[in-house]
C-alpha cells in the first residue's frame, strides 16, 4: 500500500431533496495500481450524517474499508460586513416608510367603508320621511366602490413592494448571518472519507459516494390563476441550501418525504384513583447525616426507519436536453410510490448555491376543474362576493403560507392553504364580482300609535331584495339577510310574510340558495313586525 493516500476531488452529480434534508451523490474517477490503495475524499459537509455514507463504483477490485474522520481548519474573516449592514439599515428604513403609508391608506379605506355603512343604516329613515332620494344612496355606493377599488389597487402595489423589499432584506440578513457564523466559529468543520480498495490490476475506477445532509429543505409555493370553469396551478418548490456545499450543474429530484422517524405508540392503561393528602414532611436531618446521591443515565433513542423512497437509491440517468426555438417553462416528471410519497425529477441540471436563500424552482403545472359561487350579505355593503370552488386532481397539495391568487391573470391577493388531498374540493380567490347585482330596499315602514294594542307599540317593516344576473349563463348565489332577534320577553318579533322561503333560518338569519337563469331577475319580498311595551327602549334602535 502506498504511504500517502490518493486525493480525489469528487463532484456532486445528483441531489435528492426532502422536506427536511437531502441525499447527495458525488462522482469521481481515479487511476489505481495493483494492490492496496487508499483514496481520500476531502471537504464533505459538516452537516453530513456519517452513518449514511455509502460507497460504490466500477472497476476490477474489492472495497476493503471506509473510514470517516472529522476535520477542522482555521477560517478567515470577511471585509464586506460593514457594507452589508449599511444596506440593511437603508432597506429597513424604506420598509418602515412603505408600511406607514400602507397603514394610512388601509385606515382611509376602513373609514370610507364605515362612512358608507353608517349612511346605509340611517338612510331608510331619511328616505321614508322624504328627506333623501334613492339616487343619493346609489351615487354614494358608486363613489365608495370606485374609491375602494383605487385604494385596494394602491394597497396591493404597496404590499408587493414591501414583499420585494423584505426578500432583499432576508438575502442581506442571510449573508450577514453567514459571515457572523464564520467569525464566531473561527474554525471550519468538515468530514473526510478514506476509502481502501484492493485493485486487481492497473486501471481507472469510477467511484460514487452518497450521504445524507441536514440544513437543506424545500417549501411549497403556488401561483393560482382562476377562470370561470378552470384553475391553473403552478406548483413550485422554494429550495434552501445551507449545507456549505454548492450544488453546481446537478440533477435534482424533489421529494415530499421527510427524514423524521415514524413510530406507532400504543396506549398504556389510564389509571385514576382517590386523592389522599400527603403526610407531613419529616423534620430536617442532622448536619452530619449521610446524603444519598441519585444518578440516572439517559437511554439511547431507537432510530426508526426513515420515511424515504427505496427507488431513490437507483442511479441517476441524465436526460437529453431538448432545445426549442421558443421559451417555455420546463416542468418536472412526476412519480408516486405505494406509500404516497411524491417525487419530482427536474428535466435539466440546476445550480443552487449554499447561501441560505430561497431559490424557487417550478415543479409542475396543471389545470383543475373549478366553478364560481357567489355570495351576498346584507352586512357587507361592498357588493357581491365571488369565490372559486376547485376540485383537486391526483397531486397532494402540501400546506403553504405563500399562495398567490390571480383571476383572469389579475392579482387578487395572497393566502395560505392546508394540506389538500387528491380529489378534495377547496376554496380560493375571494373577490368582488360585478356579474351579479343585489339590492336591498325598504318598501314600507309602519308604526302603530300607542294604546291601540293594549298599551303596546308596534312597527311593521317590508323589505325587498332584488338579485340581477347580467351574464348570459346560469349563476348560483347564496343570499344572506337578517331580521331582528329578540332576547327579551317584552319584545316580540314575528315574520308576517315572505315571498320565497329561505333554505335556512337560524336565529332569524335568513339564507337563500338561488340559481339564476341568464339575465334573470329574482325578487324576494318579506315583512316582519316588532311589538313591545310603550315604556321599553330597544337597543340598538330600530330603523
Amino acid at each position: 500500500m502506498k504511504e500517502n493516500p490518493i486525493i480525489l476531488d469528487t463532484q456532486i452529480s445528483k441531489v435528492v431533496l426532502y422536506r427536511d434534508g437531502a441525499k447527495i451523490e458525488r462522482n469521481g474517477n481515479v487511476a489505481l495500481e495493483v494492490g492496496t490503495n487508499e483514496i481520500k475524499l476531502p471537504k464533505i459537509s459538516r452537516f453530513c450524517d456519517p452513518n449514511s455514507i455509502r460507497v460504490s463504483g466500477l472497476g476490477s477490485g474489492t472495497l476493503v474499508d471506509i473510514k470517516v474522520n472529522k476535520k477542522f481548519q482555521e477560517q478567515t474573516g470577511f471585509q464586506k460586513l460593514d457594507e452589508l449592514i449599511k444596506k440593511r439599515k437603508d432597506l429597513e428604513k424604506e420598509i418602515f416608510s412603505n408600511k406607514e403609508e400602507l397603514g394610512f391608506i388601509t385606515q382611509r379605506k376602513n373609514d370610507l367603508n364605515q362612512i358608507f355603512k353608517n349612511f346605509v343604516v340611517e338612510f331608510p329613515k331619511w328616505f321614508s320621511s322624504g328627506e333623501s332620494e334613492i339616487k343619493r344612496l346609489e351615487d354614494l355606493n358608486s363613489l365608495t366602490i370606485s374609491q375602494n377599488n383605487e385604494l385596494s389597487s394602491k394597497i396591493g402595489e404597496l404590499k408587493l413592494k414591501i414583499e420585494d423589499l423584505e426578500k432583499k432584506l432576508s438575502v442581506i440578513n442571510a449573508e450577514i448571518d453567514k459571515i457572523n457564523r464564520l467569525h464566531d466559529r473561527k474554525v471550519d468543520e468538515y468530514y473526510e472519507i478514506i476509502v481502501t480498495i484492493e485493485s486487481e490490476k492497473n486501471e481507472e475506477f469510477d467511484l460514487k459516494v452518497s450521504y445524507q445532509v441536514m440544513n437543506a429543505f424545500w417549501e411549497p409555493i403556488y401561483d393560482v390563476n382562476l377562470s370561470e370553469s378552470q384553475c391553473e396551478i403552478k406548483y413550485m418548490a422554494s429550495i434552501v441550501n445551507n449545507t456549505f456545499e454548492d450544488w453546481k450543474d446537478v440533477g435534482l429530484e424533489v421529494s415530499t418525504a421527510v427524514f423524521q422517524s415514524v413510530e406507532l405508540i400504543e396506549p398504556e392503561p389510564w389509571y385514576i384513583d382517590v386523592y389522599y393528602p400527603p403526610p407531613p414532611s419529616p423534620p430536617p436531618r442532622r448536619k452530619y447525616a449521610m446524603k444519598k446521591m441519585l444518578t440516572s443515565a439517559a437511554k439511547p433513542l431507537k432510530m426508526e426507519e426513515k420515511a424515504v423512497d427505496e427507488s431513490m437509491e437507483d442511479d441517476f440517468v441524465e436526460e437529453q436536453l431538448d432545445y426549442r426555438p421558443e421559451i417555455k417553462e420546463e416542468t418536472a416528471s412526476f412519480s408516486e410510490n405505494a406509500t404516497g410519497i411524491q417525487i419530482f425529477s427536474l428535466p435539466n441540471k440546476v445550480n443552487i448555491p449554499s447561501d441560505g436563500n430561497p431559490h424557487p424552482i417550478l415543479l409542475t403545472k396543471f389545470e383543475l376543474d373549478s366553478r364560481t359561487e357567489y355570495y351576498w350579505s346584507s352586512m357587507n355593503p361592498i357588493g357581491v362576493i365571488a369565490q372559486s370552488i376547485i376540485k383537486n386532481g391526483e397531486t397532494v397539495l402540501l400546506p403553504s403560507e405563500k399562495v398567490k391568487v390571480f383571476h383572469e391573470k389579475d392579482f387578487v391577493g395572497e393566502t395560505a392553504i392546508k394540506t389538500i388531498s387528491p380529489f378534495e374540493e377547496f376554496k380560493l380567490g375571494t373577490r368582488l364580482s360585478y356579474d351579479l347585482k343585489v339590492e336591498k330596499k325598504l318598501l314600507k315602514r309602519k308604526a302603530e300609535k300607542a294604546g291601540i294594542i293594549k298599551g303596546k307599540l308596534g312597527k311593521d317593516y317590508t323589505y325587498s331584495i332584488i338579485i340581477n344576473n347580467f351574464k348570459k349563463d346560469e349563476k348560483k348565489i347564496t343570499v344572506i339577510d337578517r331580521i331582528p332577534m329578540s332576547r327579551s320577553e317584552q319584545i316580540k318579533v314575528a315574520i308576517k310574510e315572505i315571498s320565497l322561503e329561505p333554505k335556512k333560518d337560524n336565529l332569524n338569519i335568513l339564507v337563500w340558495e338561488l340559481t339564476l337563469k341568464p339575465e334573470e331577475t329574482i325578487k324576494i319580498n318579506y315583512s316582519f313586525s316588532v311589538e313591545y311595551g310603550k315604556d321599553v327602549t330597544i337597543v340598538p334602535p330600530l330603523p
